[in-house]
């Protein structure tokens, strides 16, 4: 038997926390794989790795290094995380620990505690909770948080986007999907359908105006091939941006072709997705009443805190954009704007009808504690995930 290491794919943690992939090879059957580091347990939890689809031999794993837990353990600058599978020792897994992450982790310590969430009434069994990413909406964010949730549970999550190709999670049903708790990706919006009664898609909107400007400011620094933008205004001006709408991109999650739409069908057929496919609608502005919502909808009594993650440097401040750019900002989303203003309300007048009462209001004034990254951090953390993304094209040219 032996481990074989998906991410970091490099070895390096250069982020407060990181997840942890991989697959045990020379299986026999299912078994336990525990693992500590130092003296504290890592949670590792088994997951579908896209191997096993072929081989009875593999078994996928991941979890979550918070590297602020493991400061203490640090060696020469490693860690060594020890496994074992149903008390069968394996070479450690060693990971080396950047001085960003080192930086990272004393600067902006997260914080681990557990929030209850009350409800007079849970949805019983609890909904497998699908979420197809818009971008730029905080998606990032929730993610980690709801991974991480769902990891702790006990509850499958997606670990390699295997519900974005409809053949790949075709696949994984017919060869016994394990229960899962959140299903997240850009294009994984069929994934709900194929896992029949009991799912439930979740989405997030943003302010529009704001949500454009951070969509280049993310986009020009990370995907910069694809975005081949050098201002703000050369954007906007652009065919482009119309296609980095929100109601285009509910369009487009749901399969319509949309392509030589009136902007005003697009709107209706965004409209119509988000009443009739989705069983929460959330707002970035209201992000911790979103997350309490998601907890109902999923039965977990208890969240913890969220954090931004891949939040772009700001090369312009929405404050303070020039009354004709921002006029026309608000011309490209103005479909966006209509939808975004009926989500706010309905997202109001359900959360009023909740009674979270204090326990959201201490989630809230939590979360307003938490430490923002710089400008200078938020920079290398994009670069980073720029860098995995380029590395991952690369390999995935390469022949196996």
């Amino acid at each position: 038997m032996q481990i074989v290491l998906d991410s970091p794919a490099d070895r390096l943690l250069v982020n407060r926390v990181e997840l942890i992939s991989g697959m045990v090879t020379g299986v026999r059957g299912a078994g336990t794989l525990e693992a500590r580091c130092g003296d504290r347990e890592v949670l590792l939890r088994p997951c579908v790795h896209p191997r096993a689809l072929a081989r009875t031999d593999v078994q996928g794993f991941y979890g979550f290094l918070l590297v602020q837990e493991h400061l203490d353990a640090i060696a020469d600058g490693c860690l060594a995380i020890d496994v074992a599978w149903d008390g069968t020792t394996l070479p450690p897994v060693v990971l080396r620990v950047s001085p960003v992450a080192r930086h990272l982790a004393h600067r902006y310590p997260l914080d681990l505690a557990r929030y209850s969430v009350p409800a007079a009434t849970r949805r019983s069994p609890p909904a497998r909770l699908v979420f197809p990413g818009l971008g730029g909406v905080g998606g990032a964010s929730l993610n980690q948080l709801m991974r991480r949730t769902m990891a702790r549970e006990g509850r499958a999550i997606t670990v390699y986007s295997e519900a974005d190709d409809g053949p790949t999670w075709s696949r994984v049903l017919a060869a016994g999907a394990p229960e899962y708790g959140w299903v997240d990706g850009h294009a994984c919006y069929g994934a709900a359908d194929a896992l029949g009664p009991g799912s439930a898609r979740v989405t997030l909107l943003r302010e529009p105006v704001r949500r454009l400007v951070s969509v280049f400011h993310y986009n020009a620094l990370v995907h910069p091939r694809q975005f081949p933008f050098a201002t703000l205004e050369e954007f906007v001006e652009s065919e482009a941006a119309r296609g980095f709408t929100q109601v285009a991109g509910l369009a487009r999650c749901a399969g319509h072709a949309i392509d030589g739409l009136p902007d005003a069908d697009v709107g209706a057929i965004a409209e119509r997705e988000l009443a009739q496919s989705y069983a929460v609608v959330g707002t970035t502005e209201r992000f911790e009443e979103t997350i309490f919502l998601l907890c109902v909808l999923a039965g977990l009594d208890a969240i913890g805190m969220w954090w931004r993650i891949l939040a772009a440097p700001k090369a312009v401040d929405v404050e303070q954009l020039p009354a004709r750019l921002r006029a026309r900002i608000e011309q490209v989303v103005e479909h966006d704007l209509r939808l975004y203003d009926r989500v706010e309300t309905a997202l109001c007048d359900r959360v009023a009808s909740c009674g979270f009462g204090d326990a959201l209001v201490r989630y809230k004034e939590a979360a307003a504690r938490e430490p923002v990254l710089s400008d200078h951090d938020k920079f290398v953390e994009c670069l980073r995930w720029r860098q995995v993304l380029a590395e991952a094209e690369l390999a995935a040219c390469r022949p196996r």
